[in-house]
């Protein structure tokens, strides 16, 4: 199998079902490069094509407030994975068992949801792969861990450390989600999230901050608002009100992929 297309595992007993790219893979640069088509054929062979509509949720896996997160847990529970239950959408997320994305996990495991939910990560922070820990020659090594088992699938990509899955990621949504119909949702963060901000801008991707969250998306919060930020795409909620806001954003989504279909 050519270098950088192959899928190196792939457990369909497993959940999440996982596929894992080549160490060599590289990082996707566009539609038709190499890292693009070993992307693609990676969630094909887990079963994931072309989807209707869909979030990616980014922010907080460590170091959430309490609060936040029981507001958060309250926002996916009872409000976001009912609609994409129903409306047959998708979110991509970092897929570990902290954080928002185990907050996603669990509302979509408590509602009974079947929507697909995909985390993408670095193989090298992933417990229990080869490679994991190893750390790089430029930095310590990478804490480590383990994949939610609420999600319904798993990339694991080319990286030792947290970071290196942000392109990865990015590149998996475009694949799966149309553009138009494709929302980015910040809640808390650090570093890593700005990361994955900057290329949902760069991707001319819309943006929901919840400001309350923490982190990263109570700094776009604060940017939106002293106008240090005027980009179109974004714009902010509070965390405690925003149920109503948020699910009228995503219910024009379902709204237009359905629209699509008819």
């Amino acid at each position: 199998m050519p270098s950088g297309a192959a899928v190196l595992s792939h457990d369909q007993a497993a959940v999440p079902v996982v596929a894992r790219l080549a160490s060599a893979t590289p990082a996707p640069d566009g539609p038709g490069s190499v890292g693009w088509v070993a992307l693609q054929k990676a969630l094909a062979s887990i079963g994931l094509g072309p989807q209707r509509w869909g979030l990616v949720l980014v922010g907080g896996a460590g170091g959430l407030d309490p609060a936040a997160a029981e507001a958060l847990s309250e926002l996916f529970n009872h409000r976001l994975a009912p609609i994409l239950g129903r409306g047959r959408g998708m979110v991509v997320d970092g897929g570990t068992d902290s954080g928002v994305m185990a907050l996603m996990g669990a509302a979509r495991s408590q509602c009974g949801a079947a929507f697909p939910l995909l985390g993408v990560a670095p193989s090298g922070a992933i417990v229990g792969t080869e490679d994991a820990g190893l750390g790089s020659d430029a930095g310590p090594v990478c804490p480590t861990a383990r994949l939610d088992h609420h999600h319904s699938h798993a990339l694991l990509v080319p990286g030792l450390c947290w970071g290196d899955e942000v392109p990865w990621l990015a590149a998996a949504a475009s694949v799966l989600i149309p553009p138009h119909r494709c929302l980015t949702l910040v809640c808390g963060g650090g570093a890593i999230t700005r990361c994955d901000v900057a290329e949902s801008l760069m991707l001319r991707r819309s943006i929901v901050a919840l400001r309350g969250s923490g982190g990263t998306a109570d700094w776009i919060a604060e940017r939106v608002r002293s106008r240090h930020s005027r980009s179109r795409l974004i714009r902010v909620l509070d965390l405690e009100t925003s149920g109503d806001g948020l699910c009228a954003l995503v219910s024009n989504l379902v709204d237009g992929a359905a629209g699509q279909t008819r």
